[in-house]
């Protein structure tokens, strides 16, 4: 009997910004790929390979996390050379979000998953494959204000990797 593995993150739906991240999309028009509305999320924390076992701890765990609702303010915009990604979000993560990352870290290792120590650079990709940064445009503070964080599920499909919500948790400090 194989193991099933799914690739996972913690994240945040950036989804109700889409109207406001396509726009920024359209301005920057650059020659890359544009990722799909239905994936902008800003991610808490990469998790990677999990097992059954794991998902379940994994998701008992965070709903036992106390954290308040969250507004982090989205009001740069950079490019992620090594991985090709042009991004909005912000130089330091404000400290409710590194707090809910940091909590949900502890619980990732305690599954002995992310035993590297925790970088948060609060982020929402817009393109993948960029070749370069975007331009230097004034990027529109946007605020991403929410109640609750996902654990996702990355799945590859035919038309390109999609961003599932497996299971939500609300912050409730």
């Amino acid at each position: 009997m194989s193991t099933v593995h799914r690739r996972l993150f913690f994240g945040l739906d950036a989804t109700p910004l889409s109207q406001e991240l396509i726009a920024l999309q359209q301005a920057w028009g650059l020659p890359a790929r544009a990722i799909p509305a239905a994936n902008f999320h800003l991610t808490l924390l990469f998790l990677g390979q999990c097992d059954e076992r794991q998902y379940r701890a994994l998701a008992a765990g965070a709903d036992e996390i106390l954290a308040a609702p969250l507004a982090v303010s989205l009001d740069e915009s950079g490019w992620f050379p090594r991985a090709q990604v042009a991004w909005v979000g912000q130089d330091k993560a404000p400290a409710p979000l590194l707090a809910l990352a940091r909590s949900l870290h502890t619980l990732a290792q305690a599954q002995g998953l992310c035993p590297e120590p925790l970088r948060l650079r609060p982020h929402i990709s817009l393109y993948r494959k960029a070749k370069a940064p975007p331009p230097v445009l004034a990027c529109p503070p946007l605020q991403l204000a929410t109640d609750q964080f996902h654990l996702y599920e990355s799945v590859s499909t035919p038309e390109g990797v999609r961003y599932l919500s497996r299971k939500r948790f609300a912050l409730r400090g």
